[in-house]
């Protein structure tokens, strides 16, 4: 597909808040607009995302969570702290 834009907002397609996200119904938005969509959706839409070009539903749970793990790597981009020690374990027989 050639669009260049998102048909949502117009945006031009992006490495960042614009990056292409394509959806099972073969349309394609951005991901911001994606996001913007998911945060709106009510509780029964949970893990689901309506195309809001022809309404059909992509399940969105798989891509939720890698997002919320880049999210929170993002968020931790800092040096991580000292793991907890290991619980001891019994010297194995």
């Amino acid at each position: 597909s050639g669009e260049e834009e998102c048909p949502i907002c117009t945006e031009p397609y992006d490495s960042g808040r614009h990056t292409q996200a394509l959806l099972n119904c073969g349309h394609v938005l951005c991901s911001g607009c994606l996001h913007a969509i998911m945060d709106t959706a009510g509780a029964a839409e949970i893990g689901r995302v309506r195309c809001p070009m022809c309404r059909q539903k992509t399940p969105m749970l798989e891509w939720e969570i890698c997002k919320l793990q880049e999210e929170l790597l993002l968020l931790h981009d800092q040096p991580a702290p000292a793991p907890p020690p290991a619980l001891a374990m019994p010297p194995a027989l």
